[in-house]
């Protein structure tokens, strides 16, 4: 099997480029040759993590880039998300599985991101997300 070793995109912080990004995410992903169950997990996370950084980081503001950088290899897929923003304490988001905010409708990206990656890595203040899905082949 042979893996593209990696994917470098930047991009102006505007939701309507999030399809362009998940029809690359997709390609570079299933190129790779991961299986199914790698590729459901790491293509939600991902674009999750695209989206909070364009929205909640950068505030839609199109002057401020987002990076996204996806590395595969045969142990594992790595995609880092990063933009401009003013960041954030990961530890101080609230749980969406509380009671309290059960009904609220947002707030459950990072949640999710924690779900579906095998390792995140919050950096720079919140600003820089790395997500680790590990091939278990």
């Amino acid at each position: 099997m042979t893996f593209p070793t990696r994917l470098e995109l930047q991009i102006p912080s505007e939701l309507e480029q999030v399809e362009t990004v998940h029809q690359q995410v997709v390609a570079f992903i299933l190129g790779a040759g991961y299986p199914d169950e790698i590729f459901s997990r790491a293509e939600l996370a991902i674009i999750e993590a695209l989206t909070n950084a364009i929205r909640h980081g950068n505030r839609e503001n199109p002057d401020q880039k987002v990076r996204i950088l996806l590395q595969a290899d045969e142990t594992s897929l790595t995609c880092t998300v990063e933009d401009e923003g003013h960041g954030f304490v990961p530890e101080e988001i609230m749980n969406p599985l509380d009671p309290d905010q059960l009904l609220e409708t947002g707030g459950r990206g990072v949640f999710l991101i924690n779900e579906m990656a095998d390792q995140v890595i919050f950096e720079n203040s919140g600003r820089r997300v790395r997500m680790i899905f590990r091939n278990e082949r």
